[in-house]
């Protein structure tokens, strides 16, 4: 990916964050494949965003934003609903 898409996709999920009424961490290493895809269906058919962003990229979509509060739970892989 190169610098301009990675501009793109933090100035997008800034947008969606400032946007969202709530926004929910998760570790999604214990997660085999089945349960990840369903984890990932559930969450789209009640209307949820379910995405795994780099951690560096979510606290700079996240900057400016009330969801800066979740950067300090950032470590390791992590998804956000």
């Amino acid at each position: 990916m190169n610098k301009q898409s990675k501009e793109a996709l933090i100035a997008e999920f800034s947008v969606k964050l400032k946007e969202a009424k709530a926004a929910f961490l998760s570790d999604y290493r214990r997660l085999d494949v089945d349960q990840a895809n369903d984890l990932r269906n559930k969450h789209r058919e009640a209307g949820v965003e379910y995405r795994v962003v780099k951690n560096t990229q979510q606290r700079l979509a996240s900057k400016d934003t009330e969801s800066a509060c979740l950067d300090q739970y950032l470590i390791g892989p992590t998804s956000i609903a």
